[in-house]
C-alpha cells in the first residue's frame, strides 16, 4: 500500500501556516526549495499550543529562519505532539513533496507501534 501522495508547490505558496491548529501532514522534499519563516512571538510565548494576542494595528514580526532543500522534512512536530503548527513553511522555488498525512501516519503507528516510541 502506497503511503505518501505528491504534492506540487509554487514559489511563495503556503504549504504550513505558523499557529495552525495542526499540520495535515508530514511534507519530504523531492525537489525545490522551502522557506521558513517563523513569527518573534512565537519564541516569546515559548508555548507550541497557545497563540500570541496582537494589539490593534501591530505588525506580526517576521524572520527567514532557514531554507529546507531535498531530503529534508516538516510538518512532523504538530502530527507526532499533537500541537499547533510552529513555523510558517512557503515554496521558495518550484516543489515536488512527498506528502504523508495525519490518517496514514496514524495507520502506520497503529501497524508499528515502535515507531511511536
Amino acid at each position: 500500500m502506497q503511503r505518501m501522495e505528491t504534492q506540487l508547490s509554487e514559489p511563495d505558496e503556503v504549504i504550513i501556516s505558523q499557529y495552525s491548529k495542526g499540520s495535515e501532514a508530514i511534507y519530504l522534499i523531492s525537489k525545490g526549495v522551502c522557506s521558513v519563516i517563523v513569527s518573534e512571538e512565537s519564541h516569546y510565548k515559548g508555548s507550541l499550543q497557545s497563540t500570541p494576542k496582537k494589539k490593534k494595528g501591530q505588525e506580526e514580526s517576521k524572520r527567514e529562519e532557514k531554507l529546507l532543500r531535498p531530503g529534508y522534512l516538516f510538518g512532523e512536530i504538530s502530527i507526532v505532539y499533537n500541537c499547533a503548527t510552529t513555523a510558517t513553511v512557503k515554496a521558495y522555488k518550484y516543489c515536488n513533496l512527498g506528502k504523508l498525512t495525519k490518517e496514514k501516519y496514524k495507520d502506520i503507528i497503529t501497524m508499528q507501534p515502535k515507531i511511536a516510541e
